[in-house]
């Protein structure tokens, strides 16, 4: 599979461009916040600048869906990362010249994940048409998992450009925009895949109209409400570990905080890995895979819960990520795979607005729990949660006997 995906040109020069510019973004995560902190000199200046720029993913994801199942998405996506690069630009050039303020640096960033909202809908609408349907799974998972390398790798990279000062760093985000621009440029997409629909105005009543027939379109599709309703439960059991993973190290397992990134790197290297076996692999049934790759998940999380062991603990976790994994590619997928392909940039924007709404409310959730709770007990309680999501799910018959053809 993996073989047929590599020569697929069209998939590989996105995927290309795509990965220089994920390189870039896992650099600016580090180099910005580090920026933002020179400039004001205080802690919370880091909050501030985080919530700034998450919010295009409430504002603009459906409208940037919407704008991708009217517009021609190739150009969509070659006009965003141009204008993601030269707004870098402008931050490279007012850094260099000593003429960068907070104020300026939250602007200009709320400007390139805006310019981000549209980028994303339209690129996942058109890789279903670039790559065969049979193999979309495996395209997502070999994007993905040199996206999880990348996420290791970037940070580390802008660690030690830093030290050099802000321009190179900042310079090289810049131009992975740049590329990406370049590589869509050169991509050869049919016409007749692009299927250009009557370009309509985004401020018309009509435009608006399209948005709430998006609405209306995920109410009526049992299968795409299905896989939402499960993303949704999934991610809200899941976000508990990010707050509640640094106090289990420290009270159950009675170790240093350097264990608990040891369990991180761990849950990212079994990302890898189980994307790796869906990349060499024949997906028939992605609904089934995920209902029951809930059920390992849930027991390794709750023996992990219960464990006092690090070594124990650690091969739970390890089991339990795989199956995460397995989970997270088959949803992210199989949403990309059954929607019509006129509502298929509006379904990417829902997506997105979905989940940048319940991992925040799950941490938050998981904040409050482990104030009356231990860690252990968030943990199992999660692992027993997604036991009784995977118990339901198995009576939903449509869902479990979908087939890729």
């Amino acid at each position: 599979m993996k073989n047929e995906i590599i020569k697929n040109k069209a998939f590989m020069k996105l995927w290309l461009g795509s990965t220089v510019s994920n390189l870039g973004d896992s650099m600016d995560n580090i180099v910005f916040i580090m920026l933002a902190i020179k400039l004001t000199n205080s802690p919370s200046a880091t909050g501030i600048l985080m919530m700034i720029i998450s919010l295009p993913n409430f504002i603009f994801s459906i409208l940037g869906g919407t704008v991708a199942d009217n517009y021609e998405k190739k150009k969509i996506m070659l006009y965003a990362n141009l204008g993601q690069g030269l707004v870098t630009l402008i931050i490279l050039i007012l850094v260099m010249f000593d003429k960068m303020t907070f104020l300026a640096l939250c602007i200009l960033l709320f400007i390139v994940e805006s310019l981000s909202r549209f980028n994303t809908p339209a690129y996942m609408a058109l890789l279903p048409s670039i790559v065969e349907k049979k193999l979309f799974v495996n395209a997502r998972a070999f994007s993905l998992s040199t996206q999880s390398v990348i996420g290791m790798v970037g940070p580390s990279i802008a660690a030690i450009l830093i030290n050099n000062g802000y321009t190179l760093p900042i310079a090289f985000d810049a131009f992975s925009y740049i590329f990406a621009a370049f590589m869509i440029g050169i991509t050869s997409i049919k016409v007749s895949i692009l299927k250009k629909t009557k370009v309509k105005n985004i401020f018309t009543k009509e435009f608006m109209n399209d948005i709430i027939d998006g609405f209306k379109y995920l109410k009526l599709n049992k299968n795409l409400l299905s896989i939402f309703s499960l993303i949704f439960f999934i991610n809200l059991f899941l976000g508990f570990f990010d707050v509640a993973l640094p106090f289990y190290v420290k009270i159950n397992l009675r170790l240093p905080t350097q264990y608990y990134g040891y369990l991180k790197t761990m849950a990212i290297g079994t990302f890898v890995f189980a994307s790796f076996i869906i990349t060499k692999s024949t997906i028939l049934k992605p609904g089934k895979i995920s209902v029951l790759s809930i059920f390992p998940m849930g027991i390794s999380l709750i023996v992990f819960g219960l464990s006092k062991n690090f070594f124990i603990s650690s091969i739970f976790w390890i089991v339990a990520s795989i199956f995460r994994c397995f989970i997270v590619l088959m949803l992210n997928s199989f949403y990309g795979l059954i929607g019509d392909d006129q509502y298929r940039g509006r379904i990417m924007g829902m997506s997105t607005m979905l989940y940048a709404t319940i991992v925040p409310i799950s941490n938050g959730l998981s904040g409050i729990m482990v104030q009356s709770f231990t860690a252990s007990v968030i943990f199992i309680l999660s692992g027993f949660g997604l036991l009784l999501v995977a118990i339901v799910y198995l009576f939903n018959r449509s869902l479990l006997q979908y087939k890729i053809n």
